[in-house]
C-alpha cells in the first residue's frame, strides 16, 4: 500500500513540475465560468428551492456569476437595469418591477408592462414576473373586452389543499450532502494549506447556512390574503384601447423580495468576493500539487452543481385561484380593485405617446 501511495505522489508531483499553472488556470476558470455561470446564478437565487442555495458555491469557478446574480437581486429594479445586472434567473428569482414614481428614464427602454401592480401603497408597472407567480398565474383565463369582469382570488381551501406537497426529507438530503466539501478542507488543510482551505471554504459555508434558514423558513406560511393585486393583459395606452384582461387580488409576496433575503445576497456578495481575491492570491504562492488538488475539486464541485441543477425542480409553494364576478366581492377587494384603476390611471400619465 505504501508503495502504491509512493507511486502516486511521485506521479502527481512530476505532473506538476511540468505544468505551467499560472496562465493555465486562469483560462480554465474562464471557461468554467462560461460553463456553469446559469446554474451558478439559478442556484444561489433560489430558483431550485434551499438544496440549490446550498449548493450554489460548492465550487470556486463561477464566483464572478454568483457575485453578480447576488448584487442584482439585491438592488432594486431601476438599479438592476442601469447597472446591465438584469438576467433571466434573475427575473425568475425577484421579477422586474419599477415604481410609478420612479425610474422613467429606465422605463423607456423597456417596452410595454406585463402588468399593473400594486402592494398596499405602493403602484408600479410589472416587466417580468417572478417563477412563483407565473405559475401562479398558469392556465388564468382572461376576460374579453365584452364580457363582465372576472376577479381571481386564492380558493378557501386548507393549507394543505392548495399548496403543492413539499419533499422536507429529500430538500434536507440534498443539503447535507454538499458537506462533502469538507473533504476538501480536510484536504487541503493536510497539504499544507490551512489558508486556502479555510478561504475557499467560506461562500459555501455561508450559503450552505442560508439554505438551511430558508428550508425551515419554508415550512411556515400564512393561509390569510396577500397584499399584491395584478391587472394585467392588453393594458391601454394613449393610442389604443385596452383588450382581455385579468385581475388577481390578495397574491403573497415572494419571499425573496423580502429584506432577509436582500441581507443574504449582499452579505453573499462580500463574502464571494472576498473569498475569490485572497483564494488566487493564496494559490500563486502554492506547490503545484497543492493548485492541482484545488483545480481537481473544483471541477469535480463544478460537475456536481450543474447535476443538482437540472435534476432539482422549482419549489414555490403554490394555491390554486378561483374566479368570482366583481359584484360578489368583500367591500374590502372591491376597494383594492378600485386602487388597481386608480394606478391604471397613474401609469397612463407616465407612458410616453409612442406606446
Amino acid at each position: 500500500m505504501s508503495a502504491s501511495n509512493s507511486s502516486s505522489r511521485f506521479l502527481l508531483t512530476n505532473l506538476s513540475n511540468n505544468l505551467n499553472l499560472g496562465n493555465g488556470l486562469i483560462d480554465l476558470s474562464a471557461l468554467t465560468t462560461l460553463i456553469g455561470s446559469t446554474a451558478a446564478e439559478s442556484l444561489v437565487l433560489g430558483n431550485r428551492g434551499p438544496a440549490g442555495v446550498s449548493w450554489s458555491a460548492m465550487s470556486a469557478f463561477g464566483t464572478l456569476s454568483i457575485i453578480r446574480a447576488c448584487i442584482g437581486a439585491a438592488v432594486s429594479g431601476w438599479m438592476r437595469e442601469t447597472l446591465g445586472l438584469r438576467t433571466k434567473s434573475c427575473d425568475l428569482a425577484v421579477g422586474m418591477h419599477l415604481g410609478l414614481d420612479d425610474a422613467r428614464k429606465v422605463r423607456d427602454g423597456l417596452g410595454s408592462p406585463l402588468a399593473i401592480m400594486c402592494e398596499h401603497s405602493e403602484q408600479s408597472d410589472v416587466y417580468a414576473f417572478d417563477q412563483a407567480t407565473l405559475s401562479l398565474l398558469e392556465g388564468v383565463t382572461e376576460t374579453p373586452p365584452e364580457s363582465p369582469l372576472v376577479v381571481h382570488t386564492y380558493a378557501q381551501f386548507s393549507q394543505h389543499d392548495f399548496f403543492t406537497p413539499s419533499n422536507y426529507r429529500v430538500k434536507m438530503t440534498l443539503i447535507m450532502l454538499s458537506l462533502a466539501k469538507i473533504a476538501e478542507i480536510q484536504v487541503l488543510w493536510t497539504r499544507g494549506s490551512p489558508a486556502l482551505a479555510i478561504t475557499t471554504a467560506l461562500p459555501w459555508s455561508f450559503f450552505f447556512l442560508v439554505g438551511v434558514a430558508v428550508l425551515i423558513a419554508g415550512r411556515y406560511s400564512s393561509d390569510d390574503i396577500g397584499p399584491i393585486d395584478l391587472l394585467m393583459g392588453q393594458l391601454p395606452s394613449i393610442k389604443r384601447t385596452g383588450g382581455h384582461r385579468v385581475v388577481v387580488l390578495g397574491v403573497h409576496r415572494n419571499p425573496r423580495r423580502s429584506v432577509w433575503w436582500r441581507v443574504a445576497w449582499s452579505i453573499g456578495a462580500l463574502v464571494c468576493t472576498g473569498s475569490i481575491l485572497f483564494t488566487y492570491a493564496i494559490l500563486s504562492s502554492q506547490p503545484s500539487v497543492v493548485v492541482i488538488l484545488w483545480a481537481g475539486f473544483q471541477i469535480f464541485w463544478l460537475v456536481a452543481r450543474i447535476i443538482v441543477h437540472y435534476f432539482t425542480a422549482p419549489s414555490d409553494r403554490q394555491r390554486l385561484l378561483v374566479g368570482t364576478a366583481l359584484d360578489r366581492l368583500s367591500p374590502e377587494l372591491k376597494g383594492r380593485a378600485l386602487n388597481l384603476t386608480i394606478a391604471l390611471g397613474k401609469y397612463l400619465t407616465l407612458i410616453p405617446s409612442s406606446r
